[in-house]
């Protein structure tokens, strides 16, 4: 069975469209022609699009005023880590704007839509288990699910809403599983974060293995949105998209050999191939990622004593308020499950972070944020640069709303945990 060529596909609602791809989406598709509408909880004032709703994407009675007009649905609003919020928060509330955005759309004669899910559908990334690992190699969309998260069962519970919408309504929808997400530079509003991504895997590559070393540049993830709304066969599609090589400067084999040893693989993957089978997004959305690091090709010779999971493994809780956190380090091999476990060594000194906060300024009329960090040590207090001129707003909220609440009651030592949060949950 096929839907209608796409044609008639004029204005486009992106819902989360103040975020680092509803914006590289909504650039993309006025680009191309379309009207937009951006659904967004606030209206930051920079956005370039045809219409702005302020209001929750769980809302129905903002999302039915944001879908006047629309013939198709991006939907990227969400809550993007389980760190971000109590359980409840992230699974019931991203699970319910969902439905409420793909129901809305389809009582109103919409019949195309996207959605945001992620390669945390397959429940590695944020698993409480020691060592998550697939059943086979590389990753595909048969994959069976091993979510034991809140924000890795709101995907697993979006593709299904996904799949519901289809049977309810003759929706077509694609729920792209996307890896880690980030701008090669700053260049049209981009966050500049991959390169610094693909450093701290190259220096460590335990960052990256529990997503398989998988990455996408922004502008791609704006790409296969649009893509999504132009599929020709009608349906619930899931599919992968990432770059088609590792973000790791490494053997993906060797990568393989040391952090995945044990799992079946179902085909050779020389140089830096991802490990994961890309055949469903080239098949249903005509797409293949074409901004990529710009070594991609490099391949180079693993180095010694790299650790991995099964060495030393960091275990992060936090409380039900999500202002504080508790840190615990295990030898693995002494770890058969996590709870009661003690750290074999002494705990750290109580040196605590106690807040965190953002300080604009303006120094010869250009934006500058300070965040300043302090600690429960009277005098001591770190201070760093977070400028990001042309959406500097977003950086203050991000700061204030979501930073905080991710560090306070962390020791300012966790620094590789604590960046490896910040960059899934930013």
């Amino acid at each position: 069975m096929t839907v209608p060529a796409p044609s008639s596909v004029e204005h486009v609602l992106v819902t989360g469209a103040a975020g680092m791809i509803g914006r590289a989406t909504t650039n993309h598709l006025r680009s191309l022609g379309h009207a937009v509408t951006a659904l967004v909880l606030d209206d930051p004032g920079d956005l370039k699009v045809d219409r702005v709703v302020v209001g929750n994407a769980g809302d129905r009675a903002a999302v039915e005023e944001a879908l006047d007009g629309v013939e198709a649905v991006i939907h990227l609003a969400a809550i993007p880590a389980p760190v971000l919020g109590t359980a409840n928060e992230v699974f019931a509330g991203n699970t319910a704007a969902t439905f409420t955005v793909l129901d809305a759309a389809g009582q109103r004669g919409i019949r195309r839509a996207a959605i945001a899910s992620s390669i945390n559908a397959l429940g590695y990334g944020w698993s409480p288990l020691r060592r998550p690992c697939p059943e086979y190699l590389p990753l595909d969309e048969d994959l069976p699910t091993q979510a034991a998260d809140p924000y890795s069962l709101s995907k697993v519970a979006d593709e299904a809403t996904a799949a519901a919408m289809h049977r309810r309504y003759g929706m077509t929808v694609v729920a792209l599983r996307l890896p880690f997400v980030g701008s090669l530079s700053t260049d049209d509003g981009g966050d500049g974060r991959l390169p610094a991504h693909a450093a701290a895997v190259t220096a460590n590559a335990e960052v990256g293995a529990r997503d398989l070393w998988l990455y996408l540049e922004t502008r791609d993830a704006a790409r296969a949105m649009e893509h999504a709304l132009r599929v020709s066969e009608a349906g619930a599609h899931v599919a992968f998209v990432a770059a088609p090589r590792s973000i790791a400067p490494y053997s993906t084999e060797d990568l393989l050999d040391l952090y995945y040893p044990d799992v079946p693989r179902r085909r050779p993957m020389p140089g830096r191939t991802a490990p994961v089978d890309l055949t469903q997004a080239e098949r249903i959305l005509d797409f293949t990622a074409i901004h990529l690091l710009p070594d991609s090709d490099e391949v180079r010779t693993l180095p010694a004593g790299l650790r991995t999971e099964e060495d030393v493994m960091t275990v992060t809780r936090t409380t039900p308020d999500s202002r504080t956190a508790e840190t615990t380090q295990v030898l693995a091999a002494d770890a058969p499950a996590f709870e009661n476990v003690k750290p074999p060594w002494e705990p750290r000194d109580g040196l605590r972070i106690t807040g965190v906060r953002a300080i604009a300024t303006a120094p010869g009329g250009t934006p500058l944020v300070i965040v300043r960090v302090d600690t429960n040590e009277p005098g001591l207090y770190g201070l760093g640069c977070a400028t990001f001129t042309q959406r500097w707003h977003s950086v203050v909220a991000y700061v204030e709303q979501h930073l905080e609440r991710l560090v306070v009651g962390r020791h300012p030592a966790d620094i590789e945990d604590i960046i490896r949060a910040v960059h899934y949950g930013s």
